[in-house]
């Protein structure tokens, strides 16, 4: 079995995935992602003093800045919907580092 494989194999060695949000205030926050979909993201945000309507720019790995929309904040968390759909196998690939 190769150290790939041991790693896939055990979903205890996930790790956080950490983005960085920027609103149009110019305040930055590095964020945990919690979920990811096509359309849009869920991040812990217990610190960030965004409102939902604020148009911001997020880096994903493997992205440059891509703008969204926060949508939803409560508790803790926030949803941002993407302004353009995400490209399916990036989407598929950060799923998997945070399931």
């Amino acid at each position: 079995m190769t150290t790939d494989t041991m790693s896939d194999a055990n979903p205890a060695r996930t790790r956080a995935v950490k983005i960085r949000c920027r609103a149009r205030s110019g305040l930055t926050a590095d964020l945990t992602l919690r979920d990811i979909s096509l359309g849009g993201f869920m991040v812990e945000c217990a610190d960030w003093t965004a409102t939902p309507g604020e148009h911001v720019l997020v880096i994903l790995p493997g992205l440059d800045w891509q703008p969204a929309l926060l949508v939803w904040m409560e508790d803790g968390l926030a949803g941002f919907a993407f302004e353009e759909l995400l490209y399916e196998p990036l989407a598929i690939h950060l799923e998997r580092l945070i399931a």
